[in-house]
Order: C-alpha cells, then sequence, then structure tokens
C-alpha cells in the first residue's frame, strides 16, 4: 500500500479513530477465550482466567444484552439463576469469522485480521485494508452523541480548507451495510503538486449502533479507488447489536 494512502488512512483513523454459536473447540480450552464443552458455552477474559458458563436462551444460543456484553450465569445463595454482564473482548477470531461486540465478519480469501485492539483486515497482496473502529457517545451534561451524520459533519469540517483549494474531494452518500441504513464517505486527495504517486483514496462506511457509531474505514492504493467492492465485504457481517 502506498504511504500516501495509509497517510489518509492514518487521518482518519485518528478522526473517526455474534455471538452466534461458536462451535470450535480445540484440546486446550486454557488457550480459547470462548469454547464449547458438554453443550455449553464457556468466557474467560484472558488466558488462563477462570472460565464463566454462559447464560443461553431455550434454544441453547448465547444471550447478550443491549450493549453486545456476553451474560455469564451465576447461582446467587437462594438457588437463583442470575446473570451478569462481560465485556466481549476486542475480538476473537473463529476460523474464517472475526467477532467484536457489535458483530461477527467473515475473513475473505487472501485477507487476514491483523489487528491488535480493534478488528484490522488486510489483503497484503491487493494493497487493501478494512479498519475498524467504534466511537462511543459521550455521557454527561456536556454529552456529544456520536452518530453517522456527525462523524460524516466532522469530515467535511476537518477537509474544508481541501476542498477549498481543490486538493481533497469528499463524497457522503446514503447506502446500507448488511441492510443497516449507513453513511459512505469517499475521500480523494490529490497531489498540490500534480504528483499522481501521492494521491490518496479511502472510503468510509459509518452505521448507527446502540451508544455509538460503527466505522469501516477501506483503503487501497489510488488508481484503484472505487475499483474494489469494500461494501461487499461487509455485507457479510452479522449484527450481534
Amino acid at each position: 500500500m502506498k504511504k500516501s494512502t495509509l497517510k489518509i488512512a492514518a487521518v482518519l483513523m485518528c478522526l473517526a479513530t455474534c455471538l452466534t454459536a461458536f462451535a470450535a473447540c480445540s484440546k486446550n480450552h486454557d488457550e480459547e477465550l470462548l469454547y464449547k464443552e458438554n453443550g455449553k458455552y464457556y468466557y474467560r477474559p484472558e488466558v488462563g482466567a477462570d472460565a464463566y458458563e454462559l447464560a443461553t436462551d431455550d434454544k441453547g444460543e448465547t444471550l447478550v444484552d443491549e450493549q453486545g456484553n456476553l451474560l455469564w450465569k451465576v447461582t446467587n445463595v437462594d438457588g437463583e439463576d442470575q446473570t451478569h454482564p462481560v465485556s466481549y473482548p476486542d475480538f476473537i477470531e473463529n476460523g474464517k469469522k472475526v467477532s467484536c461486540q457489535q458483530f461477527t465478519i467473515k475473513i475473505p480469501g487472501g485477507w487476514e485480521n491483523i489487528g491488535n485492539y480493534s478488528i484490522m483486515l488486510r489483503n497484503d497482496k491487493k494493497g487493501l485494508q478494512i479498519n475498524y473502529s467504534f466511537f462511543e457517545s459521550e455521557t454527561g451534561e456536556d454529552a456529544v452523541e456520536e452518530t453517522a451524520q456527525s462523524r460524516c459533519e466532522q469530515l467535511e469540517k476537518l477537509f474544508a480548507a481541501g476542498m477549498k483549494e481543490g486538493t481533497v474531494e469528499l463524497e457522503i452518500t446514503d447506502t446500507q451495510v448488511s441492510g443497516r441504513d449507513a453513511k459512505k464517505a469517499v475521500l480523494k486527495t490529490k497531489s498540490s503538486t500534480g504528483d499522481a504517486s501521492k494521491d490518496g483514496y479511502m472510503e468510509t462506511y459509518f452505521v448507527d449502533a446502540p451508544g455509538g457509531v460503527m466505522s469501516f474505514a477501506c483503503a487501497c492504493n489510488a488508481e484503484d479507488g472505487g475499483k474494489f467492492d469494500f461494501k461487499a465485504i461487509l455485507d457479510t457481517i452479522e449484527f450481534r447489536i
């Protein structure tokens, strides 16, 4: 991926910077954050920590709260079952899928998840990358609500000078991601010297969610901008909240 593209990705990242029947089983559950054993699901906060049995519905599927937190169950002194939320890890990989608190997405062939603290999908051969971020709304007296619309407005303010001088193009349209209404922001940067090798391209999809907004920043080489169908990958998402 060209340095100019990575620069644009960094700018956007600074700005904008399912749980459905996981059946993976290995011989060493101590190395798994989420696993199934004897028909029950278990979760551990980190490698080597104690595992908690997860609450399930009458169909045996794991339960989550409105924020996508896992629910582990405990029996109180009266013998009654209760549930407590436990924050979902940054992500959990399960075969060719990777899950975070908000969704599960398929990892396409030729791609890998290289993220450390959030999902980051990359295809080195084609110079493609998808960075995921969740921007949580603030609470309190001076609360700031994060929405797809507000993120797009921040982009417009951030790049206003560049748009005025003709070195930046920003196009914002309505779209959908895996059946949910979303905003698509396409950012193109042009070198002030006319050097095409320094041009950049980024398309970002913003999807509203309870408590904030999901951001999927998709980068490629400038000359390939608009040619690759990032949305086809995002449309494999199964939302958890």
